[in-house]
């Protein structure tokens, strides 16, 4: 997952859908950086029932703004 073209410090957590956010981040960037690209590489479960298949992502409630690029490389069983 990789933050893009953002416009402040923050966080994004990415976690299955359906389930209540973990509170956790799994990408933090940097003000200094604002507007370049930061990654993370990660492993995440996929949400079941209604959500099968599904991802949430959550960026961090600080009034910054964001562009998400997800490059999806596997699928583990």
């Amino acid at each position: 997952m990789t933050a893009a073209g953002y416009t402040g410090a923050g966080y994004l957590t990415i976690f299955p859908a359906g389930v209540t956010n973990p509170g956790t981040s799994s990408l933090n960037f940097g003000a200094g950086f604002a507007g370049s690209g930061w990654g993370n590489g990660f492993t995440v479960g996929l949400g079941t029932g209604a959500n099968a298949g599904k991802v949430s992502i959550y960026v961090s409630n600080n009034g910054i703004s964001t562009h998400v690029i997800m490059d999806i490389t596997a699928y583990l069983q």
